[in-house]
């Protein structure tokens, strides 16, 4: 019973000295796909980052050219509303010195202006009577 015994007890040490070297092995293959996980995932970690630093700067050039576009446009429409303020003005001068040249004809030779008002008049009066 004692050489049973002895048997049993060397299978049973074989065995958990197998078992001990397959939880080793099992030990060090975990370890080494923890070692690779942490490893990808701090290299997605940096692409993301990555990335994000790239989206944030093509954002501050999207701002920036916004900026000077926005600029440009309403540094064009200053320009065309001056130059509309300044053909209004140049239009209504030259209209108040026609109405003064002709202010000063009629002055100058009235009963000829009333004549040629009367002849408008006429002109005028005879087409519209026609319709």
């Amino acid at each position: 019973m004692n050489q049973q015994f002895k048997q049993v007890k060397d299978q049973v040490g074989h065995s958990a000295e197998a078992a001990a070297e397959a939880a080793r092995h099992i030990a060090a293959a975990a370890l080494s796909a923890g070692e690779k996980l942490r490893d990808v995932a701090h290299d997605a970690a940096h692409k993301v980052q990555s990335a994000a630093h790239q989206v944030q700067a093509a954002a501050h050039k999207v701002h920036e050219t916004a900026g000077r576009v926005v600029h440009g446009v309403e540094a064009k429409v200053e320009h065309v509303g001056q130059s509309a303020r300044h053909a209004f003005e140049a239009g209504r001068g030259r209209a108040t010195a026609l109405e003064h040249r002709f202010e000063g004809e009629i002055r100058a030779n009235p009963l000829k202006s009333l004549a040629i008002a009367v002849a408008v008049g006429a002109f005028v009066g005879l087409t519209l009577r026609r319709r």
